[in-house]
């Protein structure tokens, strides 16, 4: 538990809710900082299932209740629902110590991330902005009334509503009839641009998966294709999480020079990606993927499933995808063609002006600080 000490010398800051564990949320505080640092970050969840911290050491938070010695030690179905199921039974508790905290800090405004922590301020009738994960509108919300019914009280009660796509934004829009923000998914350019590929990996010839292990990303769909089309294809696996029993069994079909990478830093990701001989991604389901972003701006020529999120991307950065289609994926060679119209893909990749704009992280935030915060 950080000590409220520390904040007493802001005043009506600017709260990011959400958990410290949340890539995105992080993200998105840390660039929000680099603009105003009259600006917090309260979370519950420190770390569990495998998913570290992801707050720099360098930056305080206050920190509710946390569920971390309760959560499992690595993410499954079973996972999630327990880790639901105490968020559920903890929130009276953490919402009356949230309360608390807004009592002594008078926040200008709460920017909830994703739908939970949305609810929380719901209950407490604060004044918040709220941006849900893709998957909570274009899945759950589409499956589960009762979901979908609590989640539009919660957009509803909003201040505002961003999103990371269009897609997002229109599913919003038919469900609820509520408008939102897009915002972007915003990668560091500059950073990206300046890491070299590593020389040590030039002479290897490998795939990156760099999803996590789950269902939803097709790995096995991947992994079976990549052995009975191009079989010689070793398959390097980078992923913030997995799923147990998904993993247990896309285990079965790899082969012994395929690399279980895990999570690494960005540094190391965005050099296996100008390393690769192509960036992979085919999930049933994507709303606005920093990583795929980061893939192209790395120079990696990028499979992708044909999303609408592509719609956005400026033509130099689409020149850089190949693209897999639903039905193409029936077809048992669709990696070994797809692999083979990379080939043809330069690896030098310098962003044009509209790219940088459009995708830059920081430049995104400035240009929408204004309409959120003030």
């Amino acid at each position: 538990m950080i000590k409220l000490s520390i904040f007493k010398k802001l005043r009506n800051p600017i709260i990011i809710f959400g958990s410290v564990r949340d890539y995105h949320a992080v993200d998105w505080y840390l660039n929000l900082y680099k603009i105003n640092k009259n600006i917090i970050f309260v979370s519950d969840c420190n770390r569990g299932e495998g998913i570290e911290n992801q707050m720099p050491k360098s930056h305080s938070y206050i920190q509710l209740i946390s569920l971390d010695n309760l959560l499992l030690g690595s993410q499954s179905k079973f996972a999630n629902i327990w880790r639901n199921t105490l968020k559920i039974l903890i929130l009276p508790l953490n919402s009356i110590l949230f309360l608390t905290i807004c009592f002594l800090l008078n926040p200008k405004i709460i920017h909830a991330h994703p739908i939970y922590y949305g609810l929380i301020c719901k209950i407490l009738n604060k004044k918040y902005i709220i941006t849900p994960q893709g998957s909570e509108i274009l899945i759950r919300a589409k499956n589960n009334y009762l979901y979908r019914f609590i989640a539009g009280k919660i957009l509803s009660g909003a201040k505002s509503i961003t999103t990371d796509s269009d897609l997002m934004k229109k599913t919003i829009n038919n469900l609820y009839k509520l408008d939102s923000y897009v915002i972007q998914n915003g990668i560091d350019c500059s950073s990206i641009l300046k890491i070299k590929g590593d020389e040590s990996l030039s002479k290897d010839k490998f795939l990156l998966s760099f999803r996590s292990i789950h269902e939803n990303y097709r790995i096995l769909e991947i992994v079976k294709s990549r052995n009975y089309s191009a079989p010689n294809i070793p398959i390097y696996f980078v992923y913030p999480f997995f799923d147990d029993v998904y993993f247990s069994e896309v285990k079965k079909y790899l082969k012994p020079f395929d690399k279980l990478l895990g999570k690494v830093k960005k540094k190391k990701l965005y050099s296996l990606m100008a390393n690769s001989i192509a960036a992979i991604s085919i999930p049933v389901s994507d709303s606005s993927p920093k990583s795929v972003y980061e893939s192209i701006f790395s120079g990696a020529p990028t499979i992708l499933r044909d999303n609408p999120y592509q719609n956005y991307m400026t033509d130099s950065m689409k020149s850089r995808v190949i693209n897999v289609a639903k039905g193409d994926l029936n077809n048992s060679n669709w990696l070994s063609n797809s692999i083979k119209k990379a080939t043809y893909i330069s690896k030098d990749y310098l962003p044009c002006k509209l790219s940088y704009e459009k995708f830059d992280s920081q430049f995104i935030l400035n240009s929408v600080y204004s309409i959120l915060y003030t």
